[in-house]
């Protein structure tokens, strides 16, 4: 009888590959973008003069109350970003069935970017320098999020301090909350989340991510999902989370514009391209190899309220990020 081997001979497969991509982006959802027209500029920022209560009582024979605004500015520095991948006509024709190296590599550039731009976007929103010291607070170990045990373990409490402390400071009620994947994990299992699932049909019926529904706390919900390795290339691959252990409140204007307030956006720079967003292909005789590059032609991810924002930090326990 023949062996397996007289009669099969070891090939690629041509309908699987393993591949490894970053899931979960929510920097554009978070930090959303603001096209402009020139790299840098300035933006005006208006007072909080609309929030006054004026006398407006017009007596007989009187000339109506004066009222006044005023405004300052701030400036923006839009940075270009790119990355390139090198691809051999050697590899192209050695390329088996399973493989199409120009999408393969044009799929690992623009992961790259991307998870760049989260990163920015993450450390942006979770720099506690970046906050007044009234809108941010350490949790202790009784109060972190994993505690199920401790009363003292309460994240609605938590979140409704933040959203008046923010209220009270621009006069608008916060629309979002953002946090990692392992924070929503650990929210998922709180027993004032499980007591809202049991209380509420409605609730099961709109649970997303996590068991989480996509409003949680009255706040639109953002949950990050990237992950990222923190090992060199050819060590033992160790991912850590994006957006770690932070949970963040605040007011996200989804389609910034003329007067927005908003704890964050995107200034978005196009730089003469069609958009922002360039891939371009450049075949390069002298190597003999297609350069495929990802262009992010100017972008700057700024607070430009930080009123507008509340960040909670250690939300978790070390033993639950372990």
């Amino acid at each position: 009888m023949p062996a397996r081997g007289d009669v099969h001979i070891d090939a690629a497969l041509t309908n699987l590959s393993v591949g490894r991509r970053v899931q979960g982006f929510i920097g554009d959802l978070v930090v959303p973008r603001v096209k402009v027209q020139k790299q840098s500029d300035k933006y005006f920022i208006h007072g909080s003069e609309a929030l006054t209560i004026e006398d407006t009582v017009l007596a007989p024979n009187a000339e109506s109350k004066g009222t006044d605004w005023a405004m300052t500015s701030a400036t923006y520095l839009c940075t270009q970003y790119a990355l390139h991948g090198l691809l051999s006509d050697v590899v192209v024709a050695n390329a088996d069935p399973a493989i199409d190296p120009r999408i393969a590599t044009m799929d690992r550039v623009l992961n790259k970017v991307d998870l760049h731009r989260e990163n920015r976007c993450a450390t942006l929103l979770t720099t506690a320098a970046s906050y007044p010291a009234a809108l941010k607070r350490t949790l202790a170990t009784a109060e972190q999020w994993d505690n199920y045990n401790s009363s003292s373990s309460d994240p609605r409490n938590h979140i409704a301090t933040a959203l008046g402390k923010i209220q009270n400071l621009i006069g608008i009620v916060p629309n979002t909350l953002t946090i990692g994947w392992k924070v929503a994990l650990a929210l998922s299992n709180h027993p004032q989340i499980l007591a809202g699932k049991t209380q509420s049909t409605n609730l099961n019926a709109v649970l997303t991510s996590f068991d989480l529904p996509p409003v949680l706390f009255g706040l639109n919900l953002r949950i990050g999902l990237a992950g990222y390795n923190t090992a060199l290339i050819g060590q033992t691959v160790s991912i850590a989370d994006v957006w770690g252990d932070y949970a963040i409140v605040h007011y996200v204007e989804p389609n910034p514009g003329l007067e927005t307030l908003s704890h964050c956006v995107t200034f978005d720079w196009a730089s003469g391209y069609p958009s922002s967003r360039m891939v371009s292909e450049l075949y390069e005789p002298k190597i003999r190899a297609l350069r495929i590059e990802v262009l992010d032609a100017g972008l700057d991810e700024v607070l430009i309220n930080t009123n507008a924002g509340y960040l909670l930090s250690d939300t978790l326990s070390a033993s639950f990020l372990a």
